[in-house]
């Protein structure tokens, strides 16, 4: 037997009357600070020559 989650899961935290995380835009500000952050880790890995996991999937 097979129980699929996502369709058990809404009606029980209906039911329970557990509040669901409401999903916002993402702002500008996050999606520049994201990038610069992304850049600088690469920045800081050319240099030092450490490469990490992360470097393989997003390069």
């Amino acid at each position: 037997m097979q129980i699929h989650m996502g369709a058990t899961t809404k009606p029980l935290l209906n039911y329970l009357r557990i509040r669901k995380e409401v999903k916002e835009e993402a702002q500008l500000f996050h999606l520049i600070n994201a990038k610069f952050i992304q850049n600088i880790a690469f920045g800081v890995s050319d240099i030092t020559g450490v490469y990490t996991f992360n470097h393989y999937w997003t390069t």
